[in-house]
């Protein structure tokens, strides 16, 4: 957020300390403590330079890139533990998932013991960047931005009562989803079937968006996690089918 902040051009642009600071304010940033060890990290990075009067110069960043530069540094700078806190979110970001089987994956996938496995688990359930339900003697971990709480037993059922193709037809949905953002609804009819659809529309697995001008109108499929991963942009109640429209004035090829 520091660097999005003070890169305002492709070439190198100098800020007085006065102008960090007051910026380092409205973000929430500990001048004293949290302030040097960014500016240090980003030096060390080489996308910005300090100098003796505490004044920072970037070095042709644009806001383009910030997400870029930031996410290199993470992968560089970054432990197994840090990385297992983002992929938890991701992971419950698709659907509701028991927590003996997310446990399970995020030990396995970044080499955690059982004791540092537990402890993050704990500590993000703390910090609430992920959010559970216990039901059935179990806590299922799920987005809240997502999936909503009083649906989160009835969600999980529905999907644990999957038949094996049925599992493969959604990941099959899935992956094109994950790649493109968005399909057909026809397409999801033509992968899923519409018994299948239907079913998982009513746990809001997909959100249906129409497109429409005034000659024709179109309805897309993308995943939840595609507008309301880390909040909701829409609405903060929302409803089972969440549909949304968007207008477009000129023609849009079919």
């Amino acid at each position: 957020m520091l660097l999005s902040s003070i890169a305002a051009s492709e070439w190198q642009s100098t800020l007085e300390e006065e102008k960090i600071n007051a910026i380092s304010d409205s973000l929430g940033i500990k001048k004293r403590f949290e302030l040097p060890i960014i500016l240090n990290t980003l030096k060390n990075a080489q996308l910005i330079d300090i100098s003796k009067s505490g004044g920072v110069s970037v070095l042709g960043i644009t806001t383009s890139g910030v997400l870029n530069h930031t996410s290199e540094i993470f992968n560089q700078s970054s432990n197994n533990y840090q990385k297992a806190s983002l992929e938890l979110t991701n992971y419950s970001s698709n659907k509701p998932v028991k927590e003996n089987l997310l446990r399970e994956y995020i030990g396995d996938t970044y080499k955690l013991d059982s004791k540092t496995n537990l402890k993050l688990f704990r500590q993000s359930e703390e910090i609430g960047i992920i959010d559970y339900e216990e039901f059935d003697e179990e806590k299922t971990y799920f987005n809240g931005n997502l999936f909503k709480r009083d649906e989160i037993e009835k969600t999980s059922k529905v999907l644990g009562s999957l038949k094996p193709d049925d599992s493969r037809k959604v990941s099959e949905l899935d992956e094109i989803l994950n790649k493109d953002g968005c399909v057909t609804y026809d397409t999801a009819v033509k992968i899923l079937g519409e018994v299948l659809l239907v079913k998982l529309q009513s746990i809001a697995m997909y959100d249906f968006n129409e497109v429409s001008n005034n000659k024709h109108s179109r309805v897309f499929l993308t995943k939840p996690s595609s507008f309301a991963k880390y909040g909701n942009p829409f609405e903060e109640d929302k409803g089972i089918y969440s549909i949304f429209n968007l207008r477009i004035k000129n023609k849009y090829k079919q």
